[in-house]
């Protein structure tokens, strides 16, 4: 700190200077008897929307995909559109296996006022598509307008029978995709039925962290501006998650993004001089105790990939976008004695004092 003390007298007067981180909170367990189903619907899909509606599976006793009998009999789905020829829709399995369901896009002509309430079945099953509609789903049929639909159908490209390796367990990913210009509509509800659902707990995870798009930030150590604001933001259709049933914390990583702490603040006024990432961080309440404390190896990357893969540690999402923070030494004490008389001015480090006072 740099503290000046001047007395400015008149011209003959000597001047003295004395020069621092798809859904809702899993309330009573359930078991589902029949399969898992969608807790984060309905939801409206807006021109171009793009959405995964993640379901987590746990507790299967036949728990390996492709053994046993075991595997996916059957989605179900429930949705409107103005334009079916818009969507895509997609189902991916833990390990990664995926199979279209709704597809191809294209122009296809208008379904304003048509309602789909249907299930995709095996190949290997019998369909029974809506009259004078093909057995596999395609977007590219005369769906029209204001009509209903409630047909069993195979999947517009792959058989649910692909779904014959990995883990039962873990999360399984509807991803929605509108992919072409004008039209909006409302995704409903699904369902995912498994062979043998024996054991098998689901919820889906609706932790959100939005995105952080405040500034970077650069200040000495202690200073009152790193005990940080950073609301998160979300853009339309996307909320936050309910208060009642997810926390938000921040984490922050250090050199090379590892992580280094937690601030639900964020209150970096105690960190040491660096460069640090503050990220969001969105989690389900009832399972706080199994965010990974910081180790010295584990990194806000590698927590991010963790919980966006098949079989996440715990109901978790790191924010969209983080904060870069520098933290700076705090400069040497330093004091200085000068005369000087008036008019004259004393020059120290880069600023002319002309008058008495203090300044620090």
């Amino acid at each position: 700190m740099w503290t000046l003390y001047m007395l400015l007298r008149n011209s003959l007067t000597p001047l003295f200077a004395t020069i621092i981180l798809a859904l809702t909170f899993i309330g009573p367990t359930q078991l589902f008897a029949q399969g898992c189903s969608c807790t984060n619907c309905p939801q409206f899909m807006p021109d171009n929307f793009v959405g995964d509606f993640l379901i987590s599976v746990d507790g299967a006793t036949n728990p390996t995909l492709g053994q046993n009998g075991q595997g996916v009999c059957g989605v179900t789905m429930s949705l409107d559109h103005e334009y079916i020829g818009d969507l895509t829709i997609t189902l991916t399995s833990p390990a990664g296996q995926s199979v279209t369901l709704i597809g191809p896009e294209g122009f296809f002509g208008s379904t304003i006022g048509s309602n789909w309430n249907i299930a995709f079945v095996p190949c290997g099953d019998a369909a029974n598509p809506d009259p004078g509609f093909a057995a596999q789903w395609s977007n590219n049929q005369n769906w029209g307008q204001n009509n209903s639909y409630g047909g069993s159908y195979f999947p517009n490209a792959g058989c649910l029978e692909d779904f014959n390796t990995g883990p039962v367990d873990g999360t399984w990913t509807l991803t929605v995709v509108d992919g072409q210009n004008n039209d909006v509509g409302n995704f409903n509800d699904y369902e995912i039925i498994f062979c043998d659902p024996g054991g098998i707990l689901c919820f889906s995870c609706a932790a959100d962290a939005g995105d952080l798009n405040q500034p970077n930030i650069s200040a000495c150590q202690g200073a009152s501006s790193l005990n940080l604001s950073l609301p998160p933001t979300y853009v339309a259709p996307f909320v936050a998650p309910s208060s009642s049933d997810y926390g938000y914390t921040y984490v922050v990583g250090g050199s090379g993004g590892i992580i280094v702490g937690y601030e639900p603040g964020p209150d970096l006024t105690s960190y040491d001089p660096g460069n640090y990432t503050v990220c969001g961080l969105s989690f389900l309440n009832v399972q706080e105790a199994d965010i990974p404390p910081p180790d010295g190896m584990l990194t806000v990357g590698q927590l991010t990939n963790s919980l966006n893969g098949g079989t996440p540690p715990f109901c978790g999402n790191v924010s969209g976008g983080c904060v870069n923070v520098t933290v700076n030494a705090l400069p040497d004490d330093e004091e200085q004695f000068e005369e000087i008389c008036a008019p004259d001015c004393f020059l120290f480090h880069n600023t002319n004092y002309c008058q008495s006072g203090t300044y620090v």
